[in-house]
């Protein structure tokens, strides 16, 4: 079987029906492998589950922090083109789920000057809050805000080293 179907049994071994599996947030390495969270519903509630590679982990069923995030180590190639395969930089993949309280997420990442970079990431809709995910060279905290600016998170992110 495929990656897919193997993702797809391992959430129905948990009981989730197959048909309900669905993939909310992503980030392929560079090795070929997954790494994302899932949904899955069983009984009429939907709940999450991590993917590395085909291995499904415990169903995450209720937020009861603000946020709840992954990062894996990756790398990516920088500077290729057409005549230069240019050379490999290490990443942090991140993925991750935000209570329905969460409106806002700002990531803030450290410029090679030693200057600090804030920029908003992108929140997914998912049953119950949202979704998000992405690759980052830089980044070393995660922070959460509400409707008002209010934070209602900050998570240190480890960063790729070089």
């Amino acid at each position: 079987a495929g990656q897919w179907e193997s993702v797809k049994d391992g959430a129905v071994q948990r009981g989730f029906t197959s048909a309900s599996v669905t993939v909310v947030s992503a980030m392929p390495l560079q090795n070929g492998k997954p790494f994302a969270f899932i949904s899955a519903t069983k009984n009429g509630h939907t709940c999450f589950m991590v993917v590395r590679g085909i291995d499904v982990a415990a169903p995450i069923c209720r937020l009861t922090k603000p946020l709840l995030v992954f990062t894996m180590h990756d790398h990516a190639r920088e500077g290729a083109s057409s005549t230069s395969a240019g050379h490999l930089i290490p990443m942090t993949d991140m993925i991750g789920l935000a209570r329905q309280d969460v409106s806002g997420l700002i990531t803030t990442s450290t410029n090679r000057d030693g200057r600090p970079w804030r920029s908003g990431l992108p929140l997914l809709p998912v049953p119950g809050g949202w979704a998000f995910g992405g690759g980052y060279r830089d980044v070393t905290m995660l922070s959460a805000q509400n409707q008002h600016g209010k934070i209602l998170a900050r998570l240190h992110v480890p960063v790729a080293k070089y």
